[in-house]
């Protein structure tokens, strides 16, 4: 099984323009086009479905779509996920990661892959609960997020380090411009 973590900023308020906010999103984080787009093909009640033991079925719908395109692919009652090709945020935040957080901390964690997701969807932690039993995080509507493969070497000291960072700090208070109010973070690992 593949060790991979996540940096999350999301809100938990609906957004009265969703195409807007994606699209303001996508230009924060850069590129020219997205590397994969997949909706959930009903409302996106992981939590729910997690604790039933089911899966949420998704369907793929797009591959190396250009950005503008994105927010058309939203549809109310579903959750859209887009992961951005290689952008200049993720290349800013690979440097920044490996200059900013002792490697004794991160280990071989260094998120920096954007993922954006918006609609209705459960954030959950599914490895530092006992197996099997995991743990709502929130019930958001929109979430930014850097994944990475790898996990730190001290999960909290990780935590306690990473929302210090200066360019975090700031990609949070323009997502919160974005959103027109606070956005929560969050940091997972599965392994």
């Amino acid at each position: 099984m593949a060790q991979c973590g996540t940096l999350t900023f999301y809100s938990t308020s609906a957004h009265s323009e969703p195409r807007r906010l994606l699209s303001q999103a996508l230009a924060l984080a850069g590129g020219s086009k997205v590397l994969y787009a997949y909706r959930s093909v009903e409302e996106d009640d992981r939590w729910a479905r997690f604790r039933g033991g089911e899966d949420l079925d998704y369907e793929y719908i797009a591959g190396h779509t250009p950005m503008a395109e994105v927010p058309s692919l939203w549809k109310p009652g579903t959750s859209l996920s887009v992961s951005i090709e290689p952008n200049r945020m993720g290349g800013m935040f690979e440097r920044v990661m490996q200059e900013r957080i002792p490697a004794n901390v991160r280990g071989n964690f260094i998120p920096c892959q954007t993922d954006l997701q918006i609609g209705w969807h459960d954030i959950i932690e599914e490895t530092e609960e006992p197996p099997h039993y995991g743990r709502l995080i929130a019930r958001a509507f929109f979430a930014f997020k850097l994944f990475g493969y790898g996990t730190p070497s001290d999960w909290a000291g990780y935590r306690r380090v990473v929302f210090d960072v200066p360019e975090v700090k700031q990609l949070r208070a323009n997502l919160e411009q974005i959103v027109g109010g606070p956005v929560e973070p969050w940091v997972s690992w599965s392994v």
